[in-house]
C-alpha cells in the first residue's frame, strides 16, 4: 500500500495539497478512499465466496493479516452498531458478516500469558460464590447455601427475583466460562456488573476488609481488586491459553 508521501510524489503535489484537492472531489482522504476500495472486494470474497481472511488479504492489497483485520473491523463494525454499519457500506444490518465480525471481536485476545493468569485467578475467586448459590457447595459466605436459601436472602434484601437469578447464573456459569476462557469478555462484563453492585452495597463499610471483626461487613478493597482484574479481561481478552484463542484460530 502506498504511503501518503508516495501518493503526493506520484501526483506531483505536496501531501497537504493532495489531501485538500482529493477531499474536495471525494469527501475523504486518499488513504481512506483506497482502504474502502480494497475492503469492498474483501467483503464480497468473505460473504459470497465464503473465503477466509488468510486467503484474500494479499489479493485485495494488504501487506499483512493484522492490518487487514484492523481495517476491516474498523470499517465493518464499530461501537455505533449495525445501523451505522449499514449506512457506511450499504449493508443489511443483519448481514451474517456483521454477526461474525462481532463474535470475532469478542473472541480476539492478546497473546501474553499474563492475561490467561488473570482470567484464571478471577474465575477461581468467583467460582465458590457461584457454586455455593447454585449447587450448595462450600460453606456459607453470607449469600446463602443452595438455590432456595440464596433466593430467600436476595428477597430479604429487596432484590427482584429476576436479578437474583442473573446474579446466580452470572457467578456460577460466568466463573466456569472464565476458567475455560470461553467468551471470557462476556463473563468478565457480567461479573463486573455483579460485583460493582456488591461494591456499592459494601461502600458504607469503608475501604478495608473486616480484619479485626469490629465492622458489620467487609470493606471494598477486595471488590476493587477483583473489578480491576475483570476490567483487564474485558479489554485484553482471555489470553493465549483459552477456548477463545482456539476458536479465533479457526477463522484465521
Amino acid at each position: 500500500m502506498l504511503g501518503s508521501g508516495k501518493q503526493g510524489y506520484l501526483s506531483g503535489r505536496s501531501l497537504s495539497t493532495l489531501n485538500r484537492d482529493f477531499r474536495q472531489l471525494f469527501g475523504t482522504t486518499p488513504q481512506k478512499w483506497l482502504t474502502k476500495k480494497r475492503l469492498e472486494p474483501a467483503h464480497y470474497q468473505l460473504t459470497e465466496k465464503k473465503k477466509r481472511p488468510t486467503e484474500i488479504y494479499l489479493e485485495v492489497g494488504f501487506e499483512d493479516l493484522s492490518h487487514f483485520y484492523y481495517a476491516f473491523k474498523k470499517k465493518i463494525w464499530n461501537f455505533t452498531g449495525p445501523i451505522a454499519l449499514s449506512r457506511k457500506l450499504s449493508l443489511n444490518r443483519y448481514d451474517p458478516l456483521i454477526i461474525q465480525t462481532m463474535i470475532q471481536e469478542l473472541l480476539l485476545t492478546e497473546t501474553d500469558y499474563v492475561y490467561t493468569f488473570l482470567r484464571i485467578i478471577a474465575g477461581a475467586i468467583i467460582f465458590p460464590y457461584g457454586m455455593q448459590k447454585l449447587l450448595g457447595w462450600f460453606d456459607d459466605f453470607g449469600g446463602g447455601v443452595g438455590l432456595k436459601e440464596s433466593l430467600a436472602q436476595f428477597s430479604e434484601k429487596g432484590i427482584p427475583r429476576i436479578l437474583a437469578w442473573l446474579v446466580i447464573f452470572g457467578q456460577s456459569l460466568g466463573s466456569m466460562a472464565l476458567l475455560l476462557g470461553l467468551f471470557g469478555r462476556i463473563a468478565a462484563i457480567s461479573n463486573f456488573i455483579i460485583f460493582s453492585g456488591a461494591l456499592l452495597f459494601h461502600l458504607k463499610e469503608g475501604w478495608t476488609m473486616n480484619w479485626n471483626g469490629k465492622k458489620s461487613g467487609e470493606g471494598i478493597e477486595y471488590f476493587i481488586m477483583l473489578l480491576s482484574i475483570l476490567l483487564v479481561i474485558v479489554v485484553k481478552g482471555s489470553g493465549p491459553f483459552s477456548m477463545d484463542n482456539w476458536l479465533s484460530s479457526l477463522w484465521y
